[in-house]
């Protein structure tokens, strides 16, 4: 099949970037891939083709409308210059307004449905979002109604939708849980860890907490985090803070100052690779308010942590509260005891790490790639295809 391929930003740091080249690695054995997006490191020029959407450097939340408009232009310029049908269209969540296939990472009208979800008038960076979220949400019911098949990373994700979208989605929608590199993740033996932690300043008998986000640091609990370590008078307790950018960390930054907290946060922005904080790390912890799928929280189990996590979408597969690591409830308090419990407890912090590396385990590439391989095969004997071909017919037809 010829497959084409909708992404905003396809890079190997932006959130989705690892998934989706192993999804491409897997049918890409099998059919033609052409990638539409605005940037897109190409992890195989001589098999896939790339073609650049025009980038526009604007807020978010109106890349959303951009990106609407101008995908499908793109894509039609594409179609009629070189005479070129596709049988199945893939995209991101709601990222388009057509399509066959959408690979869904998030429900906006769950998100902000709850209480406790991003307040419009607490910043502009939150502002922006919000104002993304809600324009999502807008679509989100029409757009997934009208797509053939949806895919999603957790239960939790698809139950989700059909309560605020509708029922008759379950009947198009598959759940293939996103894959951990569960033996990159391993800790090596010949990993330097207490070199790793006096490079850091840290002391041996520090308890090191690690939080690992690209961004979305409010929703990923950061905030109520700082909280959490501003109410622990210890200075034994260290937070590590991964991902993201200086500039969008700032105003956490500054309240972990006014908190006291000095030198017990440090913050590193975006690395290609994680996998050293993690290493060097002994706990790792997210208070998140939501998640489809925490593929964080899966990496951090597989590179051996314990884990605080509240009970997002996804969590209840890899997390057993006790045994490999803690549910936390989104409060301040509640996480300060959490965390002093793990200071107590901290020769049992090792044992737990190795039970999450364990159940980690079962989420692996090859296991990922081989259900996408097979959910793309299972195309060959429905209907999507020719209502795919229908429609290119149409649009070459009638020029649109």
């Amino acid at each position: 099949m010829r497959i084409a391929m909708f992404y905003y930003s396809e890079t190997e740091t932006n959130a989705h970037g690892k998934l989706d080249r192993e999804i491409m690695r897997a049918i890409g054995q099998d059919h033609e891939l052409t990638v539409f997006a605005m940037d897109f490191e190409n992890p195989d020029p001589g098999r896939i083709r790339f073609v650049r959407i025009p980038r526009v450097r604007v807020p978010l939340c109106v890349l959303f409308v951009v990106f609407h408009v101008l995908a499908p232009l793109t894509y039609l310029a594409h179609r009629l210059r070189h005479r070129a049908r596709f049988d199945v269209v893939h995209f991101h969540d709601v990222d388009l307004p057509f399509g066959d296939v959408a690979y869904v990472h998030f429900c906006n009208r769950a998100f902000l449905d709850r209480p406790d979800g991003i307040a419009p008038w607490t910043g502009l960076r939150p502002l922006a979002r919000w104002i993304d979220h809600r324009l999502r949400a807008l679509v989100e019911g029409v757009i997934l109604r009208r797509v053939p098949r949806i895919v999603v990373p957790s239960q939790g994700l698809a139950d989700e939708l059909y309560r605020y979208c509708g029922a008759e989605l379950e009947a198009k929608t598959t759940v293939i849980a996103n894959f951990v590199p569960v033996a990159s993740l391993a800790r090596p033996a010949d990993f330097d860890r207490a070199r790793a932690r006096l490079e850091q300043g840290w002391q041996a008998d520090d308890l090191v907490a690690v939080f690992v986000a690209l961004g979305h640091y409010e929703r990923k609990g950061l905030p109520l985090l700082l909280e959490a370590f501003g109410r622990l008078d210890d200075p034994s307790l260290k937070l590590l803070i991964v991902g993201g950018t200086r500039a969008a960390a700032q105003p956490h930054l500054e309240r972990a100052a006014a908190l006291g907290l000095g030198d017990r946060v440090t913050m590193i922005e975006t690395q290609a690779d994680t996998r050293p904080y993690l290493w060097a790390a002994d706990v790792f912890v997210l208070p998140s308010r939501y998640e489809a799928f925490p593929l964080v929280v899966y990496e951090a189990a597989a590179a051996g942590l314990p884990l605080l996590v509240t009970p997002v979408n996804g969590v209840a597969d890899l997390v057993e509260d006790g045994v490999d690591g803690w549910m936390l409830e989104l409060d301040p308090a509640a996480i300060a005891t959490m965390l002093q419990i793990c200071a107590q407890r901290r020769d049992e912090l090792a044992a737990m790490g190795a039970r999450a590396a364990s159940r980690a385990a079962g989420f692996d590439e090859p296991s990922f790639g081989a259900r996408w391989r097979r959910y793309y095969t299972s195309f060959d004997d429905v209907a999507v295809i020719e209502r795919a071909r229908e429609r290119a017919d149409m649009a070459t037809t009638t020029g649109g």
